[in-house]
């Protein structure tokens, strides 16, 4: 067989050879069948631009693995149409010292003269002492792909024309051999590369199913770290998911130690530091292939120390950048377009995940929140369905309906806790809630299990599902029993504040009345004997007077008109002073027991006005008990926290003293209860209904409480609470003289009323003293600016229309400042009163007035210095 023939078997060969590899070295071993000693084929690496060796033979013609050879490619493409003739011709033929001759295309003559034949093709000849060397490059569609190269350096023959026009057909038909081949493998690893590609997406998405069945971010990045899924897709050295947490990026970090993925925690970088806090701020992938040349790299304390490349991609949920997917390896420019396509993929499926782990935290958050408000209520929430059966309550709605547990309350109806008369309008506001989505506010008499009732607050809303279909109502159920005995007692408060104003009124005009009785009445029996036939009758008159004077007083105490003596009273001497009356008046079927604490606080107030307390207190116990029975006087120290004071007017939390009073007597209704402050009310046949009014009225001016407990058949108890004093404070007030001095100074009397006018000048003027009279303020100032040289005493009523007493007395003492003025009014010691006093008034003098009294203190006053 002809060398040609034997090329034309080994070309079918090689050219039904589709493995590059196997192609490879298939046209060496077929070269030496062909006669060439050796061959090498070299293929060019477009990345490193280097030709890279494949297959050849050593020296001893055995065949070999040559990839440790390579040469730059420039010198194969740079001289493509050249001939290259090599150094040992040179010197032979043409006598020439190079290393190289190149010949252009066209001057094939001058190689045939140096070789003895044309060249096949252009390519690189040369002849050395081991014998030729020869090298074609490998062209394809005008494209040098690598070369062929042959030598006889074993049999040290010179390759001849044969040799090389053979070569030459063989490098031809082998490159497009090569050519098909390394299609068929580019095929074969695109289709590799696909299945790897969706081999690495399956893998993703069954990751991504995992990763979106954890319900807590914890176990998201758990999960994402179990066995090797993350790192086969990724391929990573160390790889770790940094969560944002306000302006730091929280790494969560996973790490390789004895084959076991670990979690690692607690280091932190700002966000806008490094790669990753730059992805977070600028919201897109980073690429660092060569962290030696990156200034940003911060390098990760924990598993990361020989990163040489750091690829981050940013977790999005939603608008939100929540993270980051931070990935390294060790090695450089070692990250391909194909490795950020997948980490950015993988990065979708792991943002997805905790952006729904965080919702259903947020979720269980806040579903434990609404069940610890719930829980914790202190209002009754129940949920029924639409016919009103409970499904579900809280504790406070247990104990509102007085059962174990809120599960003895599924079942029930919510209408059979509602009071009968109040079921039409239960039912109207159901329907209500149906239509409208809810009602509010709605007030009903609730019954506990136990069948006790109490008043109570409904608001409820209608729940839809997610059609938008009714299927339950919730309910607030409120408590409003403290809110209503607050709003009554406000009420009860204001009746009886409006009430007093008018009894204050009334007594006050009534005194001024009663002024012009007994002060004429008075002078008139200054100036009789006893035996005058008219002495008896004035005398009548006057004690009248007095009698009527002192229902006036109980009014003006209703009225909470003013304590007439103010200092420290220990209410033990008051129960004593009180029961040494009470002993001997009270029936002897009635016992009187007490019980005094020794260490009772003191509290301050007017002595008189609290025995009378007391003692009308005692009058009203002892007139429930008409066959007799117990009466029973306490004392004590008590102290009323936040939570009386809260639901009691008027009163504050503090120190107090109580003082108790019990009868065994017949008890009051509730009707009654509500009234027996009233002025002139009275369950009684006989007496003025003016008792109790001013026992509440005095209370009430201590800054104290009166609260009563009673139930018809089993007596009643009186609870007084008086202000605790830490100290004593000093007697306020004064006492009245016996005697009735006289004078000579001259007064001016200031009042609106003339009657009192003239009754004061009359017993003034019986007194000795000079009298100027003015029926209103702006008089008086102006006879005191004129006479004030003269007048050495102002008695100025309080209560006068135009400008009042306090007005008066201001401007009296813009004209002198050491005007001496007694004050006179129908009312008792007041608020007002008391500020004028302290402003320097000399003296209170109460209307009605008797002449000793009268007298007494205008002559304190003018002594005074």
């Amino acid at each position: 067989m002809s060398r040609f023939e034997q090329l034309q078997s080994v070309l079918d060969e090689i050219l039904r050879t589709f493995d590059l590899d196997k192609l490879l070295r298939s046209i060496v071993e077929n070269l030496q069948k062909l006669g060439f000693d050796r061959a090498g084929v070299f293929l060019i690496d477009e990345d490193r631009q280097v030709a890279q060796g494949t297959w050849g033979v050593d020296e001893d013609g055995k065949l070999e693995r040559i990839s440790e050879q390579e040469f730059p490619a420039d010198l194969l493409t740079s001289r493509e149409g050249y001939y290259v003739v090599g150094e040992e011709v040179l010197k032979e033929k043409l006598s020439i010292d190079a290393s190289e001759l190149f010949l252009e295309i066209g001057e094939e003559e001058k190689f045939r003269q140096l070789f003895g034949y044309m060249p096949p093709c252009p390519g690189y000849y040369k002849r050395v002492e081991l014998g030729d060397n020869f090298s074609f490059p490998i062209v394809v569609e005008n494209k040098t792909i690598g070369s062929i190269a042959v030598d006889d350096h074993i049999s040290h023959r010179h390759i001849n024309e044969e040799d090389a026009q053979l070569l030459s057909m063989f490098v031809s038909l082998a490159g497009i051999a090569i050519q098909n081949a390394d299609q068929h493998t580019k095929r074969m690893q695109a289709e590799e590369e696909i299945r790897r590609r969706n081999r690495e997406l399956r893998e993703i998405n069954e990751l991504g199913f995992k990763l979106n069945q954890q319900t807590s971010i914890d176990d998201v990045i758990k999960t994402l770290w179990e066995g090797s899924w993350s790192n086969e897709i990724l391929g990573y050295n160390f790889c770790s998911i940094g969560l944002v947490e306000g302006d730091y990026l929280s790494f969560k970090t996973g790490t390789l130690e004895d084959s076991e993925y670990k979690l690692v925690e607690g280091f932190r970088i700002k966000i806008g530091e490094g790669p990753t806090g730059h992805a977070v701020a600028i919201r897109k992938t980073i690429v660092c292939q060569d962290v030696t040349r990156e200034p940003r790299h911060i390098s990760v304390p924990i598993g990361a120390d020989e990163t040489l490349a750091e690829l981050v991609v940013p977790l999005k949920s939603g608008e939100r950048v929540i993270g980051v997917l931070d990935i390294h390896r060790n090695e450089k420019n070692c990250f391909s377009e194909d490795d950020v396509a997948l980490a950015e993929t993988l990065a979708r499926h792991i943002a997805a995940a905790l952006g729904r782990a965080e919702v259903f935290e947020k979720l269980r958050d806040s579903e434990e929140m609404y069940r610890a408000l719930v829980q914790a209520s202190p209002d009754a929430i129940i949920m029924s369905d639409l016919t009103g059966k409970i499904v579900q309550a809280n504790p406070r709605a247990a104990e509102l309906a007085k059962v174990e547990g809120e599960s003895e309350l599924i079942g029930l109806n919510s209408f059979d806790f509602i009071a009968q008369k109040d079921q039409d309008r239960a039912r109207e506001n159901l329907e209500k809630t149906l239509r409208d989505g809810f009602v509010r506010d709605v007030e009903y008499t609730c019954i506990r299990t136990d069948g006790t009732q109490f008043p109570a607050e409904l608001s409820a809303s209608l729940i839809r599902n997610t059609a938008g279909e009714p299927v339950a109502f919730v309910g607030i159920i409120k408590d409003i029993t403290e809110r209503k005995e607050f709003e009554e007692q406000l009420l009860q408060k204001q009746k009886l504040e409006a009430v007093g104003e008018l009894a204050g009124g009334i007594a006050h005009d009534f005194n001024n009345i009663l002024t012009g009785i007994t002060g004429y009445a008075s002078l008139m029996m200054m100036q009789m004997e006893e035996s005058h036939p008219f002495y008896n009758a004035v005398k009548t008159i006057q004690d009248a007077g007095n009698r009527a004077a002192e229902l006036t007083q109980q009014l003006l105490g209703f009225a909470r008109g003013g304590k007439y003596l103010v200092q420290p009273v220990n209410l033990n001497d008051s129960v004593e002073n009180v029961l040494q009356l009470t002993k001997e008046t009270f029936d002897r079927a009635i016992d009187i027991e007490t019980n005094l604490d020794e260490n009772l606080s003191f509290t301050e107030g007017d002595s008189g006005q609290l025995e009378q307390v007391l003692l009308n207190l005692c009058l009203n116990a002892r007139d429930a008990m008409p066959a007799g029975g117990k009466l029973t006087i306490e004392t004590s120290n008590v102290t009323l926290d936040e939570n009386y004071a809260r639901i009691h007017l008027d009163i504050e939390a503090g120190k107090y003293v109580l003082v108790q009073v019990t009868d065994t007597g017949m008890g009051m209704s509730s009707e009654v209860k509500q009234r027996i402050f009233e002025p002139f009310f009275s369950t009684k046949e006989v007496g003025t209904g003016m008792g109790l009014a001013m026992v509440y009225g005095i209370v009430k001016n201590h800054n104290g409480v009166i609260n009563v407990y009673s139930e018809i058949g089993k007596g009643s108890t009186f609870k007084i609470y008086l202000p605790a004093l830490e100290k004593e404070i000093a007697e306020e007030g004064a006492k009245i003289e016996e005697e009735s001095p006289r004078g000579s100074e001259s007064i001016l009397l200031v009042d609106d009323e003339e009657h009192v006018r003239n009754v004061g000048k009359a017993i003034l003027e019986s007194l000795g003293y000079r009298v100027y009279l003015a029926n209103s303020g702006i008089e008086a100032c102006k006879i005191y600016g004129e006479k004030r040289d003269e007048i050495e005493l102002v008695l100025l009523d309080i209560v006068m229309p135009e400008i009042s007493g306090k007005e008066t007395y201001r401007r009296l003492r813009k004209i002198a400042s050491d005007v001496r003025v007694v004050l006179v009014s129908g009312y008792s010691i007041n608020d007002g009163v008391r500020e004028i006093l302290n402003e320097g008034a000399m003296d209170f003098l109460q209307k009605p007035f008797d002449v000793k009294e009268f007298a007494s203190i205008i002559r304190k006053a003018l002594d005074s210095s």
